[in-house]
């Protein structure tokens, strides 16, 4: 029985470069996006009190460690469903991101604990008691948005197999600057908002990625 062979036009060095460019830039842009956020909330923070300032840096230290390796789990959704989306096997991609969805889900719900008994962490590394309640006050409310954070992990690497990384960006885009303005209304509680300092920031943090969740 002779194999059956396919041959396809390999695609040029020009071509390649041009792919990645166009896949890339959305990409890095988003990912610039997301530094503006945090540096949004480093600087009002700043504005409103040294000391809140400093909670919430030790806090989101924790929970960006915690995230990150969240996020390592939706990341390897992006060569499953370009595997299966070149295979044009629709159901295969739907089961990569449900199962990443599934698998980012109990990871959150795992470490949500240390996150929620955050103080006697803190102190037990040689932190100040008030900084510690303070990152434990803002690190409960951000809890919240770890979900849908994880969530929009799965739903950017699936986007990004699909090469439709302008949708992140936009939806990046969009939330750093609905932050600003949750941002001026939680922490410093402008137009009859309650002044909430740090944990208005965690409410901030957690309503922006709430809307980039619903927007993907």
């Amino acid at each position: 029985m002779r194999a059956q062979t396919s041959i396809t036009s390999p695609m040029s060095w020009g071509s390649h470069i041009r792919a990645s460019v166009i896949l890339g830039i959305p990409l890095v842009g988003s990912h610039l996006a997301q530094m503006l956020t945090h540096i949004t909330d480093v600087v009002m923070l700043g504005w409103y009190s040294v000391e809140a300032l400093a909670a919430v840096i030790l806090a989101s230290q924790v929970y960006f460690v915690i995230f990150l390796v969240g996020s390592g789990f939706a990341f390897a959704i992006t060569p499953m469903c370009a595997t299966a989306i070149g295979a044009l096997d629709d159901r295969q991609v739907r089961r990569s991101v449900r199962m990443g969805s599934w698998i980012v889900t109990l990871y959150g719900f795992i470490f949500s604990l240390p996150l929620w008994f955050l103080k006697p962490i803190l102190i037990a590394l040689g932190q100040q008691a008030d900084l510690a309640g303070i990152a434990q006050e803002y690190t409960r409310i951000a809890i919240i948005g770890l979900f849908p954070g994880l969530w929009i992990m799965v739903l950017k690497s699936y986007l990004s197999a699909l090469e439709r990384a302008q949708v992140v960006l936009f939806a990046t885009l969009m939330a750093a600057v609905a932050n600003i303005g949750f941002n001026y209304l939680l922490i410093f509680g402008n137009l009859g908002f309650p002044e909430l300092g740090a944990k208005g920031a965690a409410w901030s943090s957690v309503l922006t990625i709430s809307l980039s969740f619903l927007f993907l």
